[in-house]
């Protein structure tokens, strides 16, 4: 058993966590969030804040993203009297509920006024902006909390559409480790916001991570419904393009016992007795290797 098997467990068991108002337009570069009581929209902003996981703001018309504020501006604003301008923040990383993560997060600013900075660098795909913050020094974290809600983004407001990864608080080792999955997303280069420091300009702009709730993801909550089988294929495509796998079958049947050594930001996320569960699954059966992911572990490693 391995990372693949693993997804193949939860592509069987994807359970409803809660609903998304989220509708994707294939022929433009638009993205609609329902009107609800909690969406504030002003011209071209639009944010849905009603999920308990996550907030989602978009910028439905084209924009420029100053690096140095964390701010993207509505562009082609001739007239500032005309309409009040709004403001509208957002952590962009779905763990809303807990308030110590989300205070490590960059708050991402967009606002209608006032007049943008001149573009210097120019985008013809519009951008999906995330945070590789919080627990992503975790391997589980790392598709709990980016990997699975971003493809239930991708294929909930970019189902057919490419558009442009563009990541804060991201750490050299995470960017390298995960390169080939996030190349698997969009043909466009990843950019690293952190390291940015002159304006960008999109088309368009969505900020922030769809989450369905913990490792769940939930094809009546999407406009074109996905499952686990479909993110199981998205890893094998980018880790086994062959079809087949890279190390040669075991004998017996793998169960892989991750272990931490420790949970992001401190101890106590550790298997008291290991050593006996690895003993009881080797008495069922099993051969078991005990994999120990550390921050410079390539996820090509762990799916094998």
């Amino acid at each position: 058993m391995n990372l693949s098997s693993v997804f193949t467990i939860l592509a069987m068991d994807s359970k409803r966590d809660q609903e998304t108002k989220i509708v994707a337009r294939n022929a433009t570069s638009h993205v609609d969030i329902e009107a609800q009581p909690s969406v504030k929209s002003a011209r071209q902003i639009n944010c849905d804040r009603s999920h308990r996981n996550y907030d989602v703001c978009s910028f439905n018309g084209p924009t420029v993203f100053e690096p140095t504020e964390s701010t993207f501006f509505l562009m082609g604003i001739t007239d500032e009297g005309q309409e009040p301008i709004l403001e509208e923040k957002v952590r962009p990383y779905p763990r809303k509920w807990d308030n110590f993560t989300m205070a490590q997060i960059k708050e991402v600013t967009l606002t209608s006024g006032p007049l943008s900075p001149p573009c210097l660098i120019h985008h013809n795909a519009p951008a999906l902006v995330f945070s590789a913050g919080g627990y992503t020094d975790n391997f589980a974290y790392d598709f709990n909390d980016v990997f699975i809600p971003l493809f239930i983004t991708v294929n909930s407001i970019f189902p057919s559409q490419e558009f442009i990864v563009a990541i804060f608080n991201s750490h050299d080792w995470w960017m390298s480790n995960y390169k080939d999955l996030l190349r698997s997303f969009t043909q466009h280069p990843i950019i690293n916001l952190d390291k940015e420091s002159v304006p960008h300009c999109f088309p368009s702009a969505t900020v922030g991570l769809i989450s369905h709730g913990f490792m769940t993801i939930d094809p009546k909550l999407m406009p074109s419904p996905k499952n686990f089988k479909q993110f199981r294929a998205l890893l094998k495509s980018t880790y086994s393009p062959n079809g087949t796998s890279i190390s040669k079958p075991p004998t017996r049947p793998r169960l892989v016992l991750m272990s931490n050594g420790g949970c992001s930001g401190g101890g106590g996320c550790v298997i008291l007795n290991q050593a006996e569960v690895v003993l009881v699954a080797e008495e069922v059966g099993f051969k078991v290797i005990v994999f120990e992911p550390t921050s410079s572990t390539p996820l090509r490693e762990s799916y094998n």
